[in-house]
C-alpha cells in the first residue's frame, strides 16, 4: 500500500476525510499511548482519545483545538471529545 504524502493527507482532511482528520490529530499529539478515534458525523467532529491514563486536558486540548483551527474544517460546528481509560 502506498503511503500517503502529508499534503494529500491535510487535503483529504480539509475535505471531511475521517481517516486524514484521524491522522492528523494522532500526528499532533504524538503519544504512542494514546488511540485517537474520530467520527465526523454531520456538523459534529467526534474526537475519542483511548489511553491505559486519563489524559490531562490541559496538555491535549490546546493541540487538537489549534490544529483543528488551522486546519478550518467548514464542515465541522462542534466538536466532542471523549477520553476512555482502559
Amino acid at each position: 500500500m502506498e503511503k500517503i504524502a502529508d499534503a494529500d493527507i491535510l487535503e483529504l482532511a480539509k475535505q471531511g476525510n475521517n481517516d486524514a482528520i484521524n491522522t492528523l490529530v494522532n500526528q499532533w499529539l504524538g503519544i504512542p499511548s494514546i488511540t485517537v478515534k474520530t467520527n465526523l458525523k454531520q456538523d459534529c467532529l467526534q474526537v475519542m482519545l483511548e489511553s491505559t491514563e486519563v489524559p490531562e486536558k490541559q496538555s491535549v486540548v490546546p493541540v487538537i483545538r489549534d490544529g483543528l483551527i488551522q486546519l478550518s474544517l467548514e464542515s465541522v460546528a462542534k466538536v466532542v471529545l471523549a477520553y476512555l481509560a482502559c
